[in-house]
């Protein structure tokens, strides 16, 4: 086994990676709970940060363990037990609660969930939205990511599998990049009717690259002796596609992903500027970077990560429901601005209560029972 195999597994757990994700589940939250504020209007970018944060862990838990016969079985149990238990409770709630309480006279989106609820248990539901952008913007529109990683995490271990040298995963995965950054632009010039942004926004394929750019920073920081001048260029890198970035929303007061910079090559752009924080981040030189990420807050917040992107945005919504029908018996009804406002302080701590409820009490029952050697 290579030393850097050994040094995965003593590392398996590298605490910052949780601050990592405390600032993308922060970043989403953000923008979900204060739309039109030009930084949390970026906060969508959180879920790319993800992306990133799962291909370079998921690599970690396969490359190095490829020789075992049981690797896919160890793989996908853990990944059942990671992902399924509350996300299939989430939505048997969900639905039951909805079907129970709503009606095709009383909800616009109810006929969409009764013919589409059996996609989502399927982990297909981003395409569901992507033939039905209208109605992609409804109480578990957030869910679209979960099924792009899902379709990621079925088929990435095949192809390690086939590859297994790590020159020719490292050469295959930089190929897939750009082609899926050309591919992209394609379709959007040549392709894609007028304006239909989501179609590439919640499409596995072009969203592939995020998770590529941390199957590459794997690569790269496992053999920094071998790669050191892709090490330091993914870090430069980085650090540019930020000013990019940067500049693009100074100049156009534009965060948001429906446009055609975005669209074309901004996600890639923000999949490097990832990778290269991700880099900066594990080799623990930037003091700033290694303090922010080492918060405690940051950390917590990280761990429940999963929980608060399950149970956020219907909070949220449904909080709208509940505080409208309460104004509506005082005789009462504020301000939309002040109603939000009130809703942001009551969703804020409760999706915060729930996920410690639901990480404490439910998932860490299953996360007990993961195989421990991957």
């Amino acid at each position: 086994m290579l030393q850097a195999d050994i040094q995965i597994q003593r590392t398996e757990h590298i605490p910052q990676l949780d601050g990592l994700r405390g600032i993308a589940i922060l970043m989403v939250v953000c923008y979900h709970f204060f739309p039109g504020n030009i930084i949390c209007n970026f906060g969508w970018a959180g879920v790319d940060l993800f992306f990133v944060l799962s291909g370079f862990l998921i690599t970690g838990r396969l490359l190095p363990f490829l020789n075992d016969h049981r690797i896919l079985q160890k793989f996908y149990r853990n990944r059942f037990l990671r992902i399924a238990p509350l996300y299939f409770s989430f939505l048997i709630i969900f639905f039951t609660g909805w079907f129970m309480l709503s009606s095709a006279q009383t909800l616009s989106s109810f006929g969409f969930y009764k013919t589409h609820w059996w996609q989502f248990f399927l982990f297909i539901q981003n395409w569901v939205f992507a033939n039905n952008i209208a109605e992609s913007k409804t109480h578990l529109q957030h869910l679209w990511s979960v099924a792009v990683e899902e379709q990621i995490y079925m088929l990435f271990p095949l192809f390690l599998i086939l590859v297994r040298n790590k020159n020719k995963i490292l050469y295959a995965v930089i190929f897939m990049i750009i082609t899926i950054l050309a591919s992209r632009l394609y379709y959007f010039n040549f392709v894609m009717e007028k304006e239909a942004y989501l179609k590439i926004y919640l499409n596995t394929f072009f969203r592939l690259d995020s998770f590529l750019c941390g199957v590459l920073v794997y690569l790269i920081y496992n053999n920094q002796l071998h790669y050191r001048k892709i090490l330091t260029f993914i870090k430069w890198m980085g650090l540019l596609c930020m000013l990019v970035l940067f500049i693009y929303m100074a100049v156009n007061h534009d965060a948001e992903k429906n446009n055609a910079f975005i669209s074309g090559s901004g996600y890639t752009i923000i999949a490097l500027m990832f990778a290269g924080l991700l880099m900066v981040t594990l080799l623990k030189k930037n003091k700033i970077i290694n303090r922010v990420t080492s918060l405690a807050f940051l950390r917590f917040t990280g761990k429940i990560s999963y929980g608060m992107y399950i149970f956020h945005w219907p909070l949220f919504l449904f909080g709208f429901i509940f505080l409208n029908k309460l104004f509506a018996y005082l005789n009462y009804m504020p301000h939309s601005n002040t109603i939000h406002f009130i809703n942001v302080l009551i969703c804020l701590p409760a999706t915060y209560l729930v996920s410690i409820l639901s990480y404490k009490y439910f998932e860490s029952y299953f996360l007990k029972r993961k195989v421990r050697t991957i």
